[in-house]
Order: C-alpha cells, then sequence, then structure tokens
C-alpha cells in the first residue's frame, strides 16, 4: 500500500528500519486514477524503538485518504538482508 511505504521510506530518512505494527486508514474521498496525486508522510511521535507517523494522498488540493501507522524498530532486519546479498565485499550469493 503506498501510505504504508511512504512512512517506511519517511523513517528511512530518519535512519531507522522498522515493521508497521498498526494501521488505520480513513478513505475521505475517491482517488482518480491517472491523475496526478501527491502522496505525503510525516513522524508525529518517536520514541525509539517505537515510531508514530501519518501520511496521506492529495488530488487537486483535496485530502482524499489519511493514514496512520505504528512502527517498531528493527535493524537486525538490514543486517539480516546485507547478509544474504553479499558473501563478502565483493563476492555476490549465487
Amino acid at each position: 500500500m503506498i501510505l504504508d511505504d511512504s512512512m517506511t521510506n519517511c523513517l528511512f530518512t530518519y535512519g531507522y528500519v522498522a515493521v508497521t505494527a498498526d494501521f488505520c486508514v480513513q478513505f475521505r474521498h475517491p482517488v482518480a486514477t491517472e491523475k496526478q496525486a501527491i502522496v505525503r508522510a510525516w513522524m508525529t511521535y518517536s520514541t525509539p524503538p517505537f515510531h508514530e507517523l501519518k501520511a496521506e494522498i492529495v488530488q487537486n488540493g483535496q485530502i482524499k485518504t489519511i493514514a496512520t501507522g505504528r512502527f517498531v524498530e528493527q535493524p537486525q532486519l538490514l543486517k539480516k538482508a546485507h547478509s544474504q546479498t553479499f558473501k563478502g565485499p565483493t563476492e555476490p550469493v549465487r
């Protein structure tokens, strides 16, 4: 879902690797397909390892959808993903 992804990317900009613990969406108005929309996300509360964020989809100046998400840091996921990708500095896993 685009709103969850935007919140996760927001967390990445702060250097956090986290997973979604809770997610709530309010659909206010239909989003028109094949029309430009703005997706934005921001942090509303942060006490590591817990973070709360909000995100919204805006189209034609109108908020169409808004979401609130709570996230829990999982830094070991980054280490695990990196260790599965490379055996060493220049050797890819086969």
